[in-house]
C-alpha cells in the first residue's frame, strides 16, 4: 500500500464501539482546526521553510521543536477558526517555555 493509501486509510472510522465519539471529536476539531489534509499540507510547508533557514542546524532541540508547534497552530488559524482563543494562547505558551530558558528559568 503506498504512503498516500496509508495515510488516507488511518483516517477512516475505526471499526469499534468508540467510532462514533472518535467521529463527533473529528467533526468538532474540523470546526476548529479546519480539513485535516489541507492543515497538514500547510503545517509541512511551513515547517520545511523553517528549516531552511540559516540557524536551524545551530538551534536547539526545544527552540525547534517550539517553532514547529506555532507554525502547527499558525496552520490551524489559516484553515480553521481564526477567532478560537486556544491556537493563539498555545502559541503564547510555547514562545514562554523558550524565553524561561533563555533567561534561565526552569
Amino acid at each position: 500500500m503506498g504512503r498516500k493509501k496509508q495515510e488516507r486509510a488511518a483516517l477512516e472510522p475505526v471499526d469499534s464501539g468508540v467510532s462514533g465519539e472518535i467521529e463527533s471529536i473529528l467533526e468538532e476539531r474540523g470546526k476548529t482546526h479546519g480539513d485535516f489534509l489541507v492543515q497538514a499540507w500547510i503545517a509541512q510547508e511551513l515547517k520545511s521553510s523553517a528549516e531552511n533557514g540559516p540557524n536551524w542546524p545551530m538551534m536547539s532541540a526545544d527552540k525547534r521543536e517550539a517553532i514547529h508547534l506555532v507554525l502547527h497552530k499558525i496552520s490551524r488559524i489559516v484553515c480553521g477558526d481564526p477567532e478560537f482563543e486556544d491556537h493563539y494562547a498555545d502559541i503564547c505558551g510555547y514562545m514562554q517555555l523558550i524565553l524561561n530558558n533563555i533567561r534561565g528559568k526552569k
